[in-house]
């Protein structure tokens, strides 16, 4: 873990001045980490369980998806439904 001072370094002029601000941005941002590795390992494991929690729309695109790599990609159905879900929830450009 870094040190406060580090911290403050690596945030640079917009960092906050009190320490305790910095130490609860450390605590937000290890809280953060762990949803994302949870939800990483999720994804890995269970992909249909991540995908039956969206809206139904969107779950649609995603199951489609899936089918379409599985039966014309001849790829396994947990790897399609990884990649279909990641590639529809991957990076996206922000709307500027």
């Amino acid at each position: 873990m870094l040190s406060i001072s580090q911290c403050k370094e690596l945030l640079g002029e917009n960092c906050p001045k009190a320490d305790d601000e910095v130490e609860r941005l450390q605590e937000h941002f290890r809280q953060l980490a762990h949803v994302v590795v949870d939800l990483s390992d999720m994804l890995l494991k269970q992909p249909e369980r991540l995908i039956a929690e969206l809206p139904d729309d969107e779950r649609g695109n995603v199951e489609e998806r899936a089918a379409i790599l599985e039966f014309d990609g001849g790829v396994n159905r947990r790897y399609a439904e990884r990649k279909a879900f990641t590639a529809s929830f991957g990076p996206r450009k922000a709307n500027r």
